[in-house]
């Protein structure tokens, strides 16, 4: 339950980043109105391509037997779009595709993780809907529905109810300056006849060129500016996966089975700006994973054990309004 509680979260860290409105406005009353966010940040992503590996990982089962694999990689795809731009109220429509993939070699021994395992897609597609109501000059809040269906799935299926995971966010946030905001909110969701709520709270500070950024318990991370329009990060964030996949997994399982993985990644990341609105990331580190099950509906566990720390690295390429 705690593994599908943090991955419910992954879909909760897009919100604070997904609006890229100034960071206060005036309306004809001369009321001020707050929105997320402060100085020193980079623009809000609308459009993002990214790609990422994991060369040569490895898993170990709970006897500690080890199993080589080839690579994993992994694909993502979102972009966001301006729904409303009032000046006390946003709304913003997300879409998103994310694909990854299991490579085993010709030589690699699949007496842990099964061989219908490799090269099978486990895709996960949500739309999302993000709004902002800013209540006065400090006070704000955030709120996102997601919806979206994770597995193997293919085209329209008459059981995609078994694929789909729904969640809801919501969070207030106090803007005590362009400097400094905060926020306490929850996250709930439901995957599987699985409920699941969990609390949230948020803490964004920048000083001079240095800020720090977390949003708990999910992520934390210090960030420099270098120059205009070049940052780094380092940090520490949760990274979680789940999907439902069809059958024809293992031979002797003709059902559902149930994949997820959990992990924390310990990272570092570089952004510049290439040309006006465009924008390159590149980043790596280590992720430490601390659970990675495979589990059969109704059957005893294809494999319930944990993946090795591993060296991951990515680049993205996205389109930011300024």
């Amino acid at each position: 339950m705690m593994g599908q509680n943090r991955y419910i979260l992954v879909g909760f860290l897009i919100l604070l980043s997904g609006f890229t409105a100034p960071l206060c406005a005036q309306d004809s009353d001369t009321n001020t109105y707050c929105v997320p966010g402060v100085v020193g940040e980079s623009p809000g992503k609308g459009v993002v391509l990214q790609y990422e590996a994991m060369p040569e990982p490895s898993v170990r089962g709970e006897d500690g037997t080890r199993q080589n694999l080839s690579s994993i990689q992994r694909a993502v795809a979102k972009i966001r779009i301006p729904l409303m731009n009032k000046v006390d109220k946003k709304a913003l429509l997300g879409l998103r595709y994310d694909k990854q993939e299991y490579h085993f070699s010709p030589s690699t021994d699949t007496s842990l993780l099964p061989a219908g395992l490799s090269d099978r897609d486990m895709k996960s597609f949500g739309m999302a809907l993000y709004g902002i109501k800013s209540l006065n000059y400090k006070h704000y809040l955030a709120t996102r529905f997601l919806a979206s269906l994770n597995g193997d799935y293919s085209g329209l299926k008459a059981n995609s109810i078994a694929f789909s995971r729904f969640s809801w966010a919501l969070i207030f946030g106090v803007k005590r300056t362009s400097h400094f905001e905060y926020g306490f909110g929850a996250i709930v969701g439901l995957w599987d006849q699985d409920f699941s709520a969990i609390p949230l709270a948020l803490i964004n500070y920048t000083r001079n060129r240095w800020g720090i950024k977390a949003l708990l318990p999910s992520e934390a991370y210090f960030r420099y500016s270098f120059a205009d329009f070049h940052m780094g990060y380092a940090g520490v964030e949760y990274h979680g996966s789940k999907y439902m996949l069809d059958e024809g997994l293992h031979s002797k399982i003709n059902s559902f089975s149930t994949y997820e993985h959990s992990a924390f990644r310990y990272g570092i990341k570089w952004e510049s700006r290439l040309m006006k609105y465009v924008w390159l990331g590149i980043h790596t580190g280590y992720e430490i994973s601390w659970k990675l099950d495979l589990e059969p509906r109704n059957e005893p566990p294809l494999f319930n054990g944990n993946a090795n720390p591993n060296f991951y690295l990515g680049v993205d390429l996205s389109l930011r309004p300024e």
